[in-house]
């Protein structure tokens, strides 16, 4: 499952300046980066057994099935999406910001 939440749309709708990006490269680092966090966020929030069944499903459940299963088990999963994506962009912004003074 290889969802991209963070899209060049994304990027623009958030007024982050493209100009001279390797915009490819920029959102499969930044997906590749909101998935860490995601995982990391959701992995704290399960119980071991949880866990444990996660990880099977991840590598034997259909993505129907898997994204069922998060649903049930991490029905605050949108909110930590849309937090870390906000996050992200945030340190975008301060970035482009930083290396602009």
């Amino acid at each position: 499952m290889n969802v991209q939440f963070i899209t060049q749309q994304t990027l623009i709708d958030a007024d982050i300046d493209l100009t001279g990006e390797d915009v490819t490269a920029l959102l499969a680092y930044l997906n590749d980066e909101l998935q860490d966090k995601v995982g990391t966020k959701i992995t704290d929030a399960l119980s071991p057994e949880q866990q444990e069944t996660m990880a099977d499903m991840e590598e034997t459940a259909t993505d129907t099935q898997f994204t069922d299963w998060m649903q049930h088990n991490v029905p605050d999963m949108n909110s930590i999406v849309e937090t870390e994506i906000a996050n992200l962009l945030a340190d975008i912004v301060e970035t482009d910001d930083e290396s602009e003074e």
